[in-house]
C-alpha cells in the first residue's frame, strides 16, 4: 500500500502548480511517514516483541514505551500524511 500510496503521491507532484519547496515538503511529509512506519514493523519483527503495536503496553524490545510517544507519533503521522497529501490535491484541483 505505500508503494501505491508513495506511485500516487508522485503522480500530485508532477502536476503541482506550488512552488518547488512547497511540492517537496509537501511530497516528503508521507513519504517519511511511510519509511518510519515501514521501519517500525522492521523492528518489532526483528525483535519479535508485539504482534500489534497498538496495544498496550506499548513494548519495544525491553523496553516499555510511555503512551504519549505513541499518540505523539500517530499525531504527527496523520497530519504528514493527510496534510502531505491534502496540499497537493489542492493544487491540483486549483489547476482544473
Amino acid at each position: 500500500m505505500y508503494s501505491f500510496a508513495t506511485l500516487v503521491l508522485a503522480k500530485f507532484v508532477e502536476l503541482s502548480p506550488y512552488s518547488e519547496t512547497v511540492t517537496f515538503w509537501s511530497a516528503a511529509a508521507p513519504i517519511t511517514f511511510f519509511a518510519l512506519a515501514i521501519s517500525t514493523y522492521v523492528i518489532h519483527g526483528i525483535l519479535r516483541d508485539t504482534d500489534n503495536q497498538m496495544k498496550k503496553p506499548h513494548k519495544l524490545g525491553a523496553f516499555t514505551l510511555p503512551n504519549w510517544v505513541i499518540i505523539t507519533f500517530m499525531v504527527a503521522l496523520i497530519v504528514a500524511e493527510i496534510g502531505g497529501f491534502g496540499i497537493l490535491f489542492v493544487g491540483f484541483l486549483s489547476t482544473l
